[in-house]
């Protein structure tokens, strides 16, 4: 329940939904700072971590449909 709670208090708290966007921000800009070699190893190992947590692969999967739908809702919007 814990997971859920602080994705409902990011979501609704725009001091600390900033926050999360900032860090995952610079996660993505350091990430892709890394040389080829770099980021081969990074998602090797993170892919050989999620094989031995199945659960893991089913919560990146749904993560993905949701930014999907999230960015598709927000396309269709804005194409008034």
């Amino acid at each position: 329940m814990g997971n859920i709670d602080a994705g409902q208090r990011i979501l609704n708290d725009p001091q600390a939904r900033d926050l999360f966007l900032k860090e995952r921000h610079n996660h993505i800009a350091n990430y892709e700072k890394l040389s080829d070699e770099m980021k081969k190893k990074f998602n090797d190992d993170v892919l050989q971590t999620m094989q031995q947590h199945l659960a893991a692969l089913k919560i990146i999967k749904d993560s993905k449909s949701f930014a999907e739908y999230k960015q598709d809702s927000m396309n269709s919007e804005n194409q008034t």
